[in-house]
């Protein structure tokens, strides 16, 4: 039986011969459980989504890169959380420290850097260092 997610789920457009939908989840990081949950269509932005989430002082949150939006990182950093999300591609940042080791290359930690922003980004997340890592997992690649 073959089936289509855009026959099933007719609300979630992307492409004329395709649907997409996304699932937003905020789990609680001590009981693992979702604590909210957003479905959308495939043609929503995760950075269109993000600005409405709220979490408390403390928080750890985890996104992926479409969801870098520097003015949103900037306040969640203003708010007393963290995040951590991987680096796009084209972000343009200059090094101010570097704190490679042997015993960290071991660990699979190939660079692990304190950065500024440069340009555009810089005037969004305010000019504040930002900690860049670059990890390999040598047992998935």
């Amino acid at each position: 039986m073959q089936w289509a997610l855009k026959n099933i789920f007719d609300w979630a457009k992307f492409r004329s011969t395709k649907g997409a939908v996304k699932l937003h989840t905020v789990l609680d990081y001590d009981g693992c459980l979702p604590v909210f949950m957003q479905i959308t269509d495939g043609k929503v932005h995760e950075s269109q989504r993000a600005g409405s989430y709220s979490f408390s002082k403390g928080s750890v949150v985890v996104v992926d890169r479409g969801y870098v939006d520097y003015s949103w990182l900037g306040d969640l950093d203003s708010r007393g959380c963290y995040f951590v999300t991987r680096s796009k591609v084209n972000m343009k940042y200059k090094v101010i420290k570097s704190y490679q080791s042997e015993a960290l290359i071991e660990k699979g930690i190939l660079k692990d850097e304190l950065i500024e922003l440069s340009g555009a980004a810089c005037n969004k997340y305010n000019g504040k260092p930002l900690r860049l890592v670059h990890f390999w997992d040598s047992t998935t690649g």
